[in-house]
């Protein structure tokens, strides 16, 4: 018979393995359950600082992970255009609707391009429903083999080779269908054309610098069949050939410039290209990698708002600076508490144990303490998830935290902050002498303090530099909002879209101007709270003057225009509807008269030649300048402002209205509602305050901001744990000094002060350190704003008084205690 099988159990040096492995944790976790005050406030304060690093983790993973989920995400290149005419310079992700075709044909590099045209925000209509739809682009049937973009139904073949066809992500689908087959259904857009739905693609993910619901063959846009090259309105992507060198291909891109645009060049401002570029002028072409476009293009005309490298590189620092404080409270408190554990190295030496032996046993102590907080820790992500997607904008689900990549992190990052919070006590405390600590003699030496020190500093530091870092941003951003633009932002309404009102657009402005509540109103291509623009070339006098061309934004307006914003006129006037002839005019801001008319005054009367609005396919118009404006801001902050062209005439895009000082609003938006869906747009009524879609334009710097101060309190929550284990301690260790003074006359107050003043002095270096960090860091981070508030010098002063209370504050109650105690009692027990 054959004998009964059995577990396998370990023998020789597996079982003396596991048995001292099974010491060594029954030995930490002893040691952690003896102080329990001392290990709530090591795991915790690691858990935290864990926690908080995993969260930022979290979101550089995903801000630098944008794009790559394409295949050839790496050969995938946008073409951008960078061009200087006259004095003004541009730079924007745009090509001609030819451009990215023609390269196709002249470069073996480019095995294949697709072309994107934003046409702005659409109405859908299906059945008797209406959906306004901002996620709608044109696109060439190339996007499938270019990008990753699998159909769920459709064939790729096919999808967007006719006219009037379009395919929609599941999202989309269910929307309009509610569950039925999408493909073969047809849908009306608002000008009254049907589209057939061929296809549905699988929801785009949102790590992408383009998220659209639905997209439309590039076939239905007669304006991407022009074979023009000055016409930049295309976003234009290029597949390169494997191996393609992208900076020999940039380098072809001066003669491919100089064939097709030379001519255009010719007919528009009358000079060759040779003349053109001796002139100063410049028309260029380059590539910018796919990847490389969220973190770093911040050009109009982008898709969506992108992000930042620098807020990347904060965040990284941070959450690093985060977990590093959390495992500096732990090796200040192992060190600190030395002497505890002295006589139990000096045992364990004498009964045969090597240095190796203690250093694996306190560190085994440093991993069973970070692996509590690691569990801490995913509690804390879990509960904190929802809040956090809330702050920093973005959309992470649980389910992510337990990816293989985010359980690697996790188990990297805990043992990484065992072994590195562990690392120095183990060292210190396996090198004392035996023969020495059993006698009570232990030497601490100036070392262990002196690094102790260095250690509390580092914390204070980094929590003064995160303080003055959230002060200067909110003062940034209070600046903003507050800084003279030149415009009135505030009282406004806007009404997109209103092209939906067709003819009725007037009538519409006109009814609700009846209102008493409503001051004035204005119908305009643009608004200076939205950040776009349209731009064209500009010259001096009645003929074309090549040397004198400037690149100018222009915008249609109406008569009330300047009324409605409060622009300031410098001279001359604002066109007027009475005047018949002010169709031919214009009315400029103060650079661009100083672009154009260098050094003149009195520019009211002068004529402006163009090709922008009213002008001729084949030529210029020319335009009388009615008035000049003083300059006002039209785009963020960031950018300096720029020359500005007004035309008056005829635009459907903006409605904006201005409120009285004593408006009820509810009821004027009540109003506008009312009277909108009685003009029978179909379209659904949609209005936004100027002042907060101004703001929209520093989302960014408000997520930072947020961020910054959310994670500076969890940074001073963090050091002052430490703080008040130290502090904790240090009363502990000098009950008898305490004792003797008390007898001798000190007061309450004497020995608090006794217990604080030296982790008093050590804030106060960190914040002679930690002012001068930040100050060079909060400089090179303004200099990003063209206009940018000071940094004010009352923000050290407070951020330094700020971090010495939060820890005047946390050493008290413990100062207190010591201080209060029976001095009979700890001299008795000494």
């Amino acid at each position: 018979m054959q004998p009964a099988a059995r577990f396998w159990r370990p023998t020789g040096t597996g079982q003396i393995l596991i048995n001292m492995l099974y010491n060594y944790l029954l030995v930490a976790w002893r040691n952690l359950v003896r102080q329990p005050f001392y290990s709530t406030i090591n795991v915790l304060g690691l858990a935290v600082g864990i926690a908080c690093f995993l969260l930022i983790m979290l979101f550089v993973q995903h801000e630098t992970g944008f794009d790559t989920y394409h295949p050839n995400y790496d050969r995938i290149y946008r073409l951008q255009f960078n061009g200087k005419i006259g004095d003004s310079e541009n730079e924007f992700p745009l090509a001609g609707p030819v451009t990215g075709p023609q390269m196709i044909e002249d470069f073996p590099e480019v095995i294949d391009a697709v072309r994107f045209r934003d046409y702005g925000r659409y109405l859908i209509t299906v059945g008797e429903d209406h959906y306004k739809e901002d996620k709608l682009i044109h696109a060439d049937p190339s996007i499938f083999r270019v990008f990753s973009l699998p159909l769920l139904a459709g064939d790729t073949a096919t999808a967007l080779e006719e006219p009037n066809t379009m395919i929609i992500n599941e999202r989309t689908a269910e929307r309009y269908f509610k569950g039925e087959e999408a493909v073969g259904q047809s849908v009306k857009l608002e000008n009254g054309e049907q589209y057939k739905v061929t296809g549905v693609f699988r929801n785009i993910p949102d790590n992408t610098h383009f998220d659209f619901d639905i997209i439309v063959s590039m076939a239905s846009s007669k304006e991407a069949q022009q074979k023009v090259w000055l016409s930049l309105n295309f976003q234009t992507y290029l597949l390169l050939a494997e191996g393609a060198d992208p900076a020999a291909l940039e380098a072809k891109f001066p003669d491919m410039v100089a064939k097709y645009m030379g001519p255009e060049i010719k007919q528009y401002l009358n000079a060759t290209m040779e003349e053109f570029l001796a002139g100063g002028n410049r028309l260029a072409f380059y590539l910018f990698p796919m990847q490389d476009i969220h973190l770093h293009s911040h050009l109009d005309n982008e898709f969506q708002a992108n992000g930042d490298i620098k807020y990347v590189y904060i965040f990284t620092i941070i959450g690093v600076f985060i977990l590093l404080i959390a495992c500096i409270n732990f090796m200040n408190l192992a060190t600190a508490r030395s002497a505890g554990r002295a006589k139990e190295v000096g045992l364990r030496k004498v009964m045969g144990a090597y240095r190796s032996n203690l250093v694996r046993q306190f560190l085994s102590e440093s991993l069973l303490i970070s692996l509590l907080a690691l569990v801490i820790a995913i509690g804390l992500l879990w509960v904190s998830l929802d809040a956090f997607n809330a702050l920093a904008g973005k959309s992470f689900r649980l389910e992510e935290l337990f990816s293989p990549l985010t359980l690697g992190i996790l188990a990297a990052t805990s043992i990484t902050a065992g072994l590195l919070a562990g690392s120095y006590p183990a060292l210190y405390l396996s090198r004392f002498q035996p023969a020495l600590v059993l006698k009570g003699v232990i030497t601490r030496g100036r070392g262990s303090n002196i690094l102790r020190s260095g250690l509390v500093v580092f914390q204070f530091t980094t929590t003064i530099i995160l303080i003055v870092g959230t002060l200067v941003i909110y003062r940034q951003l209070n600046y903003i909002q507050n800084k003279n633009l030149g415009f009135n932002k505030e009282r406004l309404v806007m009404l997109q879209d209103a092209y939906a009102l067709d003819e009725k657009v007037e009538p519409y402005k006109e009814e609700m101007l009846q209102n008493p509540q409503i001051l004035s109103a204005t119908v305009a291509s643009y608004s200076p709270v939205v950040n776009n623009s349209n731009g064209t070339a500009y010259f001096p006098g009645k003929t074309v003057a090549g040397k004198k061309t400037q690149l100018m934004n222009y915008w249609v307006v109406d008569d009330q225009f300047a009324e409605t914003y409060a622009l300031a006129l410098k001279e001359g006037r604002f066109f007027s509807r009475e005047i018949k002839t002010d169709t031919a005019a214009i009315v400029i801001n103060e650079t661009a008269a100083k672009m154009l008319f260098p050094g003149r005054e009195n520019i009211a009367g002068e004529y402006v030649g163009g090709y922008g609005y009213n002008s001729p396919d084949e030529g210029h118009a020319v335009y009388q300048v009615a008035g000049v404006l003083s300059d006002f801001h039209f785009e963020s902050l960031h950018e300096p402002i720029k020359p500005m062209v007004l035309h008056m005439g005829r635009s459907r895009r903006y409605i904006t209205f201005k409120l009285d000082k004593q408006a009820d609003v509810p009821a004027v938006i009540a109003s506008l509602r009312e009277t909108w869906e009685g003009m029978g747009t179909g379209q659904p009524f949609d209005f936004q305050f100027a002042d907060q879609h101004y703001m929209t334009q520093y989302e960014a710097e408000q997520r930072v901001g947020r961020i910054a101060m959310v994670f500076s309190g969890l940074t001073i929550f963090i050091a002052c744990l430490g703080l008040l284990g130290l502090a904790a301690f240090t009363a502990e260790q000098r009950t008898k000094e305490i004792g003797i003074r008390k007898v001798l006359g000190a007061s309450v107050w004497q020995v608090m002060y006794l217990l604080s003043v030296s982790f008093g002095k050590l804030v106060l270096v960190a914040f002679v350190i930690g002012g001068v960090v930040a100050y060079f860091s909060m400089s090179e981070w303004l200099n990003a704003f063209e206009y940018r508030a000071p940094i004010a010098w009352w923000i050290f002063p407070l951020a330094g008084l700020g971090a010495l209370g939060v820890a005047w504050l946390t050493m008290s109650y413990t100062s207190y205690r010591a201080a209060t105690s029976n001095p009979a009692s700890s001299l008795r027990s000494e």
